[in-house]
C-alpha cells in the first residue's frame, strides 16, 4: 500500500487506495465509514461493487485485521470483486483468496527491534532468553525494550524481573496463529506485568497498556475517559512526564 501511495499513478497504474479497517464483524459498514459512503449499509455496499467494477485494476484496498469470517458473509463475497486486495488477519478461513503466511520474526530481527529501541550495552546471549519469554511478536519485543530503557535495566536485571513476575506467552517458536494469542486477556495481562517493572500503579498499567495497543484513530478524551476509565488530565500529564509516549 505505502509503495503505490508513494508512487505516481501514471507509473503505478493506481488511481484508487483505500483502506478498510474491518473492526465490527460488518464488512458493509466498515466499507460505509472508510470511504464515507452515504445511505444503508447495503447502498454503501453496491457503490463499493460499482466503484471496484468501474475501475478493476486500478483500485487497490486493504481489508484490515479480518479476526473471523464466520459472522460476516459479505467477506466470503471479496474474491468476486475484480479490483485489487489485500486481506490482513489471522483468519484462514476466507478460501476463496491465496493465503500468504507470515513466519514468525527470527532472533536476529528481534535482536534489531530491540537494540533500536534500547541503547545500553549488548548482551546477545542474555537477549536471547529475554526474547524467548514472548512469541516473536513485534509489539511484545518493542515493550521489552522500552520498559528495559525507562528503567535503565541490563539485560540480566531485565530477564530476572520478568521470570520473577512469571511472564510468557509461549515456550514455543511460534507465530501470532498462536492459540494463546486468541485471547485479549492473554496479551493484556503479559503488557500489564511489563508496565509493573516501571513501578507504576495497577490503574496506570492498564491505561498505559491500552493506549499503546488500541489502533491510532482519532479519539475524543469522552471516549478515552470512557475506555480508560480517566478522570483527570493530570493522570495523562504525569504518565506523560515520566517518558512513557510524546
Amino acid at each position: 500500500m505505502k509503495k503505490y501511495a508513494d508512487t505516481p499513478a501514471a507509473e503505478s497504474g493506481i488511481h484508487y487506495l483505500g483502506w478498510v479497517r474491518y473492526d465490527n464483524n460488518d464488512l458493509r459498514t466498515c466499507i460505509k465509514s472508510a470511504f464515507r459512503l452515504k445511505g444503508t449499509a447495503d447502498e454503501a455496499w453496491n457503490d463499493f461493487c460499482n466503484k471496484a467494477q468501474q475501475n478493476r485494476e486500478k483500485m487497490f484496498v486493504v481489508i484490515d485485521n479480518i479476526e473471523s469470517a464466520d459472522r460476516d458473509e459479505y467477506l466470503g463475497k471479496l474474491s468476486n470483486l475484480p479490483c485489487r486486495l489485500l486481506v490482513t488477519g489471522r483468519c484462514r478461513t476466507l478460501s476463496a483468496l491465496r493465503v500468504v503466511e507470515i513466519p514468525p520474526l527470527s532472533i536476529e530481527e528481534c535482536r534489531n527491534i530491540f537494540y533500536y529501541f534500547y541503547h545500553f550495552k549488548k548482551n546477545n546471549e542474555i537477549l536471547n532468553d529475554v526474547i524467548s519469554l514472548t512469541c516473536r511478536l513485534t509489539i511484545m519485543i518493542e515493550f521489552l525494550a522500552k520498559v528495559a530503557q525507562l528503567e535503565e535495566f541490563s539485560l540480566q536485571a531485565l530477564y530476572g524481573k520478568l521470570v520473577e513476575l512469571g511472564f510468557g506467552l509461549s515456550k514455543e517458536d511460534v507465530s501470532g496463529n498462536h492459540e494463546k494469542l486468541r485471547s485479549d486477556r492473554t496479551i493484556i495481562e503479559q503488557m500489564c506485568l511489563l508496565f509493573s517493572l516501571c513501578s507504576v500503579n495497577e490503574k496506570d498499567q492498564k491505561i498505559l497498556t491500552w493506549i499503546s495497543i488500541i489502533p491510532s484513530i482519532p479519539f475524543t478524551r469522552k471516549n478515552a475517559s470512557s475506555w480508560f476509565g480517566i478522570q483527570k488530565n493530570s493522570t495523562l500529564k504525569r504518565l506523560f512526564d515520566r517518558g512513557f509516549w510524546k
